[in-house]
């Protein structure tokens, strides 16, 4: 008893005893009784011709005869015959009883003698059944509810309930299912009299061990039971207040509706989120134990016999086959309106209680039961969403499930994705978003993707309430669409004709792969439709914010969520980490990633990447940068703005935007640009403009093991080669001007170099002015021979960006800012590029303005220590071929001074080399060789010559005359002894490295010009 009370302790009683109608009719005669007995087991849709029926199954007609039957009742009829012909020991029952079959001295009752009803049954019923009650109630139930006059359904209702009460009904079970009742100690239990052991049977109908004759015998009963509320024990005593509270019917109202066709419990169905806790109980267990057979739902079949016909005629009842066919075609459009509501109330109650569908359960029960589904008899325990992520969770946890219930798993999540009616949970909390926005759209899952897109908050602001979209958050979690795209009808419908193109060698059966195929393709122009785009987007949305929807990602990193991010071992526990949690495992993941230390398979490295470039690919699928950049993208990225902005280039319009950014919101796209900085592969524009120079130029960056970042750094250094495409060259330079708002930005230089930022430039971002901090520090060490301050890493690092800046005057804002005034001036004819503008201005240095030359003067300097850009690029073979790789930039100017003469010298190198010649020894300041070797003698000889001549200005060569006065007198040290004696010999060669010579002769060698 306990245990019975444990598993709900309100059982439907159901009470229509075949047994009792038997010992009824067998006052009558044996043979009456047999062919009674044939009707009970017999589910015949016309009473017409149960006769005919029972006289074949009496004669041993393997093939029963049925006239004028329609189509879908023949498979009924077979289905009932073997038990038909099993029922002896029914009826042995019946004749033993027969002597007590008068109740309180009475006759029985027939209903065909009955004022009441006798006229019915003559009107509507077969004069071969006019003397078999059993019959004749099953006659009287399945006709239309307006053709039975009050009086008789009255009667009906007062025989069945009557019926109900009689204590024989236990005296019955017991001898048909004797030995369930010995198997199932909880029902043995029971005590007789009191309509328990029935019920308490119908719980374990199922399972197995259960007589043909005993599961026969419950269901039958259930078929007349379910048609009147009243009839289910206690059921009235628990839903009256909820009968009342809906309207559905009051049970006072038994002489006004006595013959109620299940109404009430299709109006309680309706109002099932509404029900009290108890209610919903009493009413799910009812429709579990309706879906065997969907005769037992009266008001759905009623509504849907024309549509089984349609649809199922060859799917015989039981099992819940003809509910499984009918859902299938829910939407078809020759499907009835009536039996499609009807069929949406069914599977609203399914969401509720998951034994509803039976097909499902019968599928899906061992495995349930084997990873342990269903912990408690609580009502959330036995929901559909409860036993459906649960066993998703043991297929991603690569445990065995059962290729049935796998099937059955499959037609439930495309269900779900087709009809949001039948989500209770979508129903109620995005009542006024469907109301408002997707009216009318219920067709194949439209209102579905119709509330995805709404809850895009860049698209729509505050069309979806936060209720609404963590409905459809747990939807796409319990659907899981991305596992397989077929599972959304408006999905594979709308990307069909692109699947076809672009994903035709991927078996169409791997859904998951084809999924994975659409999203690489995303960006494809040529291919990728629009509404396919659009879809896509739809369902990305929400998986990008929830680690475990994508699969393949969850696959081959979960153990390292687990181990490094705390992640659940669970793909889901409802006591585990929300999606709210979970949306940080893949940043998690990327940060352990990144770190040399962890260990990161792989595989799960490379999912990561896979995952971050399709991110990229969208600002919708980038959540951190849409939740903290939505009135940015309004403001500066949105066809709102002043300058219209192409779709998919929202991000490279923020980080256009850098510096007008809320913090928050330059937070969010700093980390993104970092990342895309690492990897190229997340510079979606980029990619789509580059992958053909990469295939040209980096084959060997992109054939080894290499960090992602250098493939950038091989697109820069081909940037103006002859080849490349020019689009392509815009957009790497684009790439290295976003890289210039914060020093972060470039990853390499960030890893190189962040201590010694810290540490010397604080609270610097700006990379131009970072090189131009840390420049100047490796320039003083240098000069000063102290010991260098920045480490080696860094420095090469400051290396490589002074010569990128060197490249481009855009790319220097300092500069850029400085001497734009100058180079309209000087040099408007030269292109911004290849350092033509910087060279320019070198060159009519002494006719700069005066802001202009402190930054030029300032950038030479730093190009002195740590690269040229101009020179590295016109003498880079000569550099190969004669110098030291490892040398410093004053180094290999210097070699490349002592090998300028020779015969195979490349000659615009020679010239080039002679012109840095001129600069440097206009001032010494240019020149850090000298600096160091004549540190001592310009303190001792020449400081008031320094005194005299100020920072931001040229010193036209007066030093350097300086230590060549005191050369002559032999007055110098050995090193600057030696420097000097080199200058000297190249003046020799040519006038003008000797700046005094040359400002004095000037205008002679201007009247020399043509002669010599």
């Amino acid at each position: 008893m306990a245990a019975y009370v444990r598993r709900g302790n309100l059982f439907i009683f159901i009470t229509l005893l075949f047994g009792f109608f038997t010992l009824v009719q067998s006052i009558q005669n044996v043979a009456e009784l047999q062919k009674n007995d044939a009707l009970v087991g017999a589910n015949v849709h016309d009473p017409n011709h149960r006769a005919e029926f029972v006289q074949n199954v009496q004669q041993g007609v393997k093939q029963p005869f049925v006239p004028n039957v329609v189509p879908g009742a023949v498979a009924d009829f077979e289905r009932a015959a073997p038990f038909a012909q099993g029922n002896a020991k029914v009826n042995d029952i019946s004749a033993k009883t027969e002597s007590q079959q008068k109740i309180g001295g009475q006759p029985p009752i027939r209903i065909w003698d009955s004022a009441e009803c006798g006229p019915e049954v003559q009107r509507l019923c077969s004069p071969r059944i006019q003397k078999n009650n059993f019959a004749i109630l099953d006659c009287l139930q399945n006709a239309e509810e307006e053709s039975v006059n009050e009086a008789c359904k009255h009667f009906l209702y007062q025989y069945k309930r009557n019926l109900t009460l009689d204590m024989r009904f236990d005296s019955t079970a017991k001898q048909v299912c004797s030995n369930e009742l010995e198997m199932f100690q909880d029902c043995r239990s029971q005590p007789d009299g009191q309509g328990m052991k029935i019920p308490c049977l119908v719980e374990h109908m199922d399972e197995q061990g259960i007589s043909g004759n005993c599961h026969q015998y419950l269901t039958r009963m259930a078929a007349i039971v379910f048609s009147d509320y009243r009839l289910i024990y206690k059921f009235g005593d628990v839903c009256n207040a909820d009968i009342e509270k809906c309207n559905c019917g009051r049970l006072e109202d038994s002489y006004r509706h006595p013959h109620s066709q299940g109404a009430t419990l299709e109006c309680l169905a309706k109002h099932l989120a509404t029900l009290t806790s108890q209610c919903k109980r009493q009413l799910l267990r009812v429709a579990e134990l309706q879906s065997d057979d969907y005769h037992m739902d009266r008001p759905l079949y009623y509504a849907c016999r024309e549509d089984r016909e349609r649809f199922c005629e060859k799917i015989s009842a039981g099992g819940g086959k003809v509910f499984e066919c009918l859902f299938k075609h829910k939407f078809d459009q020759e499907m009835s309106k009536n039996c499609r509501e009807k069929l949406v109330q069914r599977q609203q109650m399914i969401a509720e209680d998951v034994k509803v569908d039976k097909t499902f359960f019968i599928a899906c029960k061992p495995d349930i039961d084997k990873y342990r589904c269903f912990f408690n008899q609580n009502d959330e325990d036995v929901r559909r969403s409860t036993a459906l992520l649960c066993l998703e969770n043991a297929m991603n946890k690569d445990k065995a499930v059962t290729p049935e219930c796998m099937a059955e798993m499959s037609e439930m999540r495309q269900s779900l994705m087709s009809d949001y009616q039948i989500s209770p949970e979508i129903v109620i909390r995005c009542n006024n978003e469907i109301k408002a926005r997707c009216q009318g759209l219920q067709s194949k899952g439209q209102t579905i993707h119709c509330l995805m897109d709404l809850a895009n908050k860049r698209k729509s602001k505050d069309a979806v309430s936060h209720e609404c979209k963590a409905a459809l958050e747990d939807l796409i979690r319990e659907a899981d669409p991305v596992s397989n795209f077929k599972i959304d009808r408006v999905l594979a419908e709308a990307c069909e004709p692109v699947v076809k193109t672009i994903c035709k060698d991927i078996p169409s059966s791997d859904g998951g792969r084809v999924m994975n195929c659409l999203m690489e393709n995303l960006d494809n122009t040529n291919l990728m439709t629009e509404e396919c785009e659009e879809r896509l987007m739809e369902i990305q949305y929400f998986v990008v914010r929830d680690f475990r929807l994508d699969p393949t990602l969850y696959k081959y990193c979960k153990n390292e969520a687990k181990e490094l991010c705390h992640a659940s071992d669970d793909w889901y526990n409802a006591k585990s980490y929300s999606a709210d949690n979970s949306s940080m495992v893949l940043p998690c993941l990327y940060r352990h990633m990144k770190d040399k230390d962890q260990k990161v398979t792989r595989a799960c490295k490379h999912e990561i990447r896979r995952t971050l470039r399709w991110r990229a690919k969208s600002i919708d699928l980038e959540p951190e940068i849409e939740d903290n950049c939505m009135t940015e993208l309004g403001k500066y990225c949105s066809n709102a703005a002043s300058t219209w902005i192409e779709k998919g280039k929202e991000i490279a319009c923020l980080q256009d935007c850098f510096d007008k950014l809320s913090d928050d919101c330059k937070n969010a796209v700093g980390n993104f640009t970092e990342d895309e900085d690492e990897d190229i592969e997340l510079d979606n524009i980029l990619m789509h403009l580059c992958t053909p120079m990469l295939k040209k130029f980096c084959q060997f960056e992109m054939g080894r093991d290499t960090d992602a970042s250098d493939y950038m750094s091989c697109l820069i250094e081909h940037k103006h080669d002859a080849e490349m495409d020019p689009k392509c060259a815009a957009g790497i330079e684009h790439h290295q001007l976003i890289t210039l708002k914060d020093y972060r930005f470039s990853h390499k230089f960030k890893e190189a170099c962040k201590e010694s930022v810290i540490k010397h430039c604080n609270k610097v971002t700006d990379k131009s002015k970072v090189v131009s901090c840390l420049s100047e520090i490796v320039r003083n060490d240098i000069l000063l021979e102290n010991k260098p301050q920045i480490p080696h890493a860094c420095r090469k690092q400051l290396e490589v960006e002074v010569l990128r800046r060197g490249e481009n005057i855009d790319l220097d804002p300092e500069l850029k800012a400085a001497c734009i005034g100058d180079a309209l001036k000087f040099c408007k004819e030269k292109h911004p590029g290849d350092a033509q503008i910087i060279e320019c201005l070198k060159e009519n240095q002494d006719k700069l303005s005066k802001e202009c030359f402190q930054v030029i003067f300032k950038r030479q300097r730093e190009e002195a220590n740590l690269g040229d850009y101009t020179l590295f690029t016109v003498c880079k073979q000569m550099i190969k071929k004669y110098c030291l790789v490892t040398d410093r930039m004053d180094d290999i100017l210097h070699c490349l001074k002592k090998q300028k003469n020779l015969p195979e010298f490349d000659a615009k190198c020679r010239m080039f080399v002679s012109r840095r010649q001129i600069q440097e020894n206009k001032d010494y300041r240019l020149n850090p060789s000298l600096q160091s070797s004549c540190k001592m003698d310009i303190e001792k000889f020449c400081k008031s010559v320094v005194d005299n001549n100020k920072d931001d200005q040229s010193m036209e060569g007066e030093v350097i005359q300086c230590l060549k006065q005191r050369f002559v007198k032999k007055l110098l040290s050995k090193r600057c002894t030696d420097e000097i004696y080199a200058i000297i010999k190249e003046a020799a060669k040519d006038y003008r490295q000797d700046p005094v010579l040359a400002k004095a002769c000037r205008k002679e060698v201007r009247g020399l010009k043509g002669k010599v």
